[in-house]
């Protein structure tokens, strides 16, 4: 393609794990089924001598390091743009029979004010979860739980990032029970209002 690229290799201990290589060969064989403006594009998989997906490189910096670096929320008309930009982007995942189920700032990359989502490394097809596959932080209570994951699924993963990027926090922070066990407190509790209003056309 006479152009600059990105290889998404395993890490060095993980290159002998069947597991790790089938989830990258199965993220670049569902990347190359999608073109969507506001997904990140897969050139090639290869096989040799180690497994690689090789992606369009993306300029930008991962929304996650946006919000670290930034000392005030973002703007509601920011944070509505990113949200019709993601909401496009698992729309059309979604119309292809597959979820995403990790959906973070750190898998979001914006470049000039367009947004790609990338790692698809847990898409998977609506079903029965297997508990813990995603980010915890991020996590419907269905996928928390490991019960059955929908579309739905993912919306909530949206309406989190939104959250964060308005809030400046997560919408659960504190994920230690009173034992110092872990669980998850979306499963019975609601995130803390933002106490938002919009006065825009």
């Amino acid at each position: 393609r006479d152009c600059r690229c990105v290889a998404k290799v395993p890490r060095p201990d993980k290159l002998n794990e069947v597991k790790t290589r089938r989830r990258l060969s199965t993220e670049g064989w569902l990347l190359q089924q999608l073109r969507h403006p506001h997904i990140v594009t897969c050139y090639d998989i290869l096989d040799d001598p180690h497994p690689a997906v090789i992606l369009e490189t993306l300029q930008g910096h991962t929304l996650a390091y946006v919000l670290d670096e930034m000392t005030e929320t973002l703007i509601l008309e920011e944070t509505a743009w990113l949200g019709v930009q993601l909401c496009s982007a698992i729309g059309y995942l979604h119309t292809q029979g597959w979820l995403h189920l990790d959906i973070k700032p750190a898998n979001i990359v914006s470049e000039f004010g367009q947004t790609k989502v990338i790692d698809l490394s847990v898409a998977r097809r609506p079903g029965k979860g297997l508990s813990g596959i995603g980010t915890r932080e991020h996590m419907a209570p269905e996928q928390a739980r490991g019960g059955e994951l929908t579309t739905a699924t993912d919306v909530y993963g949206i309406a989190s990032v939104l959250y964060e990027c308005l809030a400046g926090r997560v919408p659960f922070e504190d994920h230690l029970g009173e034992n110092g066990e872990e669980y998850f407190p979306q499963l019975e509790l609601s995130a803390p209002s933002l106490g938002l209003h919009y006065d825009g056309p």
